[in-house]
């Protein structure tokens, strides 16, 4: 019961403990939150000297803008003539006829065709693989050139069949009026090839063949044979291609301009056409049914274009009489020109006799009165009408029957910012813009301010380039030490607790260098020190001397419009900025030692 109470009582004493250091350390921080306030508050009457210092150049660093006029005459003086030379006659020109231009000519295309036609066989047969009339098995197909004269029908029948397998078939071949062209006889088997006449010959593939069985072939010396593009190579009977007899396509390859072209033998012509088109050779393929030719042409126009073939294993090329083709080159593109308009004749002109001065008359001096005149009134603008003259965006009325120069003056300068004066000995009209940071803005839909020698459009303030005195600098740079030196210590400084004020100043001190960065002035910044550093402790420490020779570099303007916000907003320089976040801050510590107090 003793050990007992004695742990708890040691438990006790440890908590009692815990909080009484926990009490001390809460004490300790509200502290140092009470220092951090006193030194920014300290501060506020740093930064206003600053302010005051960045601003003693501003009252000059604008040049008002000012518009002055030309002197007007109101009551008619007339200047200075000079007398004009003697001019000699020009002599007589003739015209140039029409000259038409010329149209433009598009180039060509280089082409290479067949030199021949691909069959040149100037007579035909039909069909090549005839079908039978009756019952037969061995069928026929007709090969060779026929060389006959006549245009005329065979009629093959079979006129004798083996008996039990013995003997032979016999096939007579006769023309319409049953004239014997000759018999054909085969063996039993059927099969085997045969002259019939004039070029020509059968061949039968075997098998039976009944008595009296019969097919036609017609055979023409007018109707030549026609090449078929969509043949095979290869192909026999009905699907032959029908080139030239002698005539034979292998498998193989050539090269038309570099790319290698393919061809099989069971390949037809058209097959190797699109194969071609399709290709990088950059030609485009045709083949003409009415010349029986092939033609290739270059897709590019021009001079220079080419196709070239080689290397042909196929025996295609030579089957279409493109190896001794000659390419016909293209040409190209030949630009218009412009007609050329016909001159009419230039007459010769007499001399132009010389004429004597005109001396000046001086200004007569402008009667009080016409300055109580309406604008209409005065011959001086004459030319002047109802309208509105814009000045800085306000409109000024004018109206001619009503308005004098003095209306137009009192009007100016009661409604735009702008002053408008009349120098009456001088006769002068002149606007100054009465605020100099502004620009003068000026448009005219009468004619007002061209009489009195004033140009419309927009003229913006000239600013001046003076540099911080010595002492103003001296000053400014002690104050920006003062104020930086405070708070690098500030921020450095650490106990353990972390102040949510001073976190937020931090925050506050990077955004407002980042925000005049981001409006153009990052290079002064860095030249003067203010720029956030980039490692952890954020406020760079600056040296009182090199700021002070840097700020006397500066234009007392650039330096003016940082700090005090001189070109962006009144009051929301870097300067103004930072005053405000102190003095956020300093409420924002005050609070939090208040609340540790209160808690510890």
């Amino acid at each position: 019961m003793v050990n007992v109470r004695i742990g708890q009582t040691h438990a006790a004493f440890s908590r009692a403990t815990v909080a009484s250091n926990a009490t001390s350390a809460r004490s300790r921080s509200a502290g140092r939150v009470d220092d951090a306030a006193a030194r920014l508050r300290s501060l506020e009457a740093v930064v206003d000297r600053a302010i005051a210092v960045a601003g003693q150049p501003t009252t000059s660093s604008f040049r008002a803008v000012s518009a002055t006029g030309r002197p007007i005459v109101l009551a008619g003086a007339t200047p200075f003539v000079a007398g004009s030379p003697f001019v000699p006659g020009t002599p007589f020109i003739p015209g140039t006829p029409f000259i038409p231009g010329t149209p433009f000519i598009p180039g060509t295309a280089a082409t290479l065709g067949s030199t021949a036609e691909i069959n040149p066989t100037t007579t035909s047969y039909s069909p090549h693989a005839p079908t039978w009339s009756g019952v037969a098995v061995s069928m026929p197909s007709i090969t060779g050139t026929y060389t006959g004269s006549v245009d005329t029908t065979w009629t093959f029948e079979v006129t004798q069949t083996p008996l039990l397998g013995l003997g032979t078939y016999e096939i007579e071949v006769r023309t319409p009026s049953n004239a014997v062209v000759r018999t054909l006889t085969l063996p039993s088997s059927g099969s085997g090839t045969r002259v019939i006449a004039d070029g020509l010959s059968v061949t039968f593939s075997g098998g039976s063949m009944s008595f009296g069985a019969e097919f036609a072939v017609d055979v023409s010396a007018s109707v030549p044979t026609t090449f078929l593009p969509d043949r095979p190579f290869d192909g026999t009977g009905a699907d032959r291609p029908f080139l030239p007899t002698g005539t034979t396509i292998v498998s193989g390859s050539f090269e038309l301009n570099g790319e290698t072209i393919s061809v099989d033998a069971s390949e037809t012509l058209d097959d190797v056409l699109a194969r071609i088109n399709g290709s990088a050779a950059g030609v485009t393929a045709t083949f003409d049914p009415g010349t029986d030719r092939v033609e290739l042409v270059t897709n590019a126009v021009g001079a220079s274009e080419t196709i070239t073939i080689t290397g042909d294993t196929s025996g295609l090329i030579a089957a279409l009489h493109l190896d001794d083709a000659v390419l016909v080159a293209g040409t190209d593109d030949v630009a218009a020109t412009p007609d050329t308009p016909a001159t009419p004749d230039t007459p010769a002109t007499p001399d132009t006799p010389a004429t004597p001065d005109t001396p000046a008359v001086p200004d007569i001096p402008a009667r009080a009165a016409e300055f109580t005149l309406a604008l209409k009134d005065i011959a001086a603008f004459s030319g002047v009408v109802d309208g509105v003259v814009r000045v800085n965006g306000v409109d000024v009325a004018v109206d001619v029957d009503l308005d004098t120069i003095s209306d137009l003056v009192g009007r100016i300068t009661g409604l735009t910012g702008v002053t408008a004066r009349f120098d009456q000995a001088t006769n002068v009209f002149r606007l100054d813009v009465d605020d100099r940071r502004e620009a003068l803005e000026l448009s005219d839909t009468t004619g007002v301010l061209a009489v009195f020698g004033i140009s419309t459009g927009t003229t913006a303030p000239t600013r001046s380039a003076r540099r911080l005195s010595d002492a103003a600098a001296n000053s400014l740079s002690n104050a920006l030490e003062e104020v930086t030196d405070t708070l690098k210590q500030v921020l450095d400084e650490t106990d353990g607790y972390s102040s949510p004020a001073l976190t937020g100043l931090r925050a506050g001190y990077r955004a407002i260098a980042t925000s005049f960065s981001a409006r153009g002035y990052s290079g002064i910044l860095d030249r003067i020190a203010l720029a956030p550093s980039k490692d952890t402790t954020l406020v760079n420490p600056l040296d009182a001397a090199m700021i002070r020779r840097q700020l006397v570099r500066e234009p007392a303007l650039e330096i003016a419009e940082l700090l005090i916000g001189e070109r962006s907003i009144a009051d929301d320089g870097y300067l103004d900025r930072l005053r405000r976040l102190m003095a956020g801050t300093v409420e924002g510590l005050e609070a939090e030692a208040d609340r540790l107090r209160l808690t510890g």
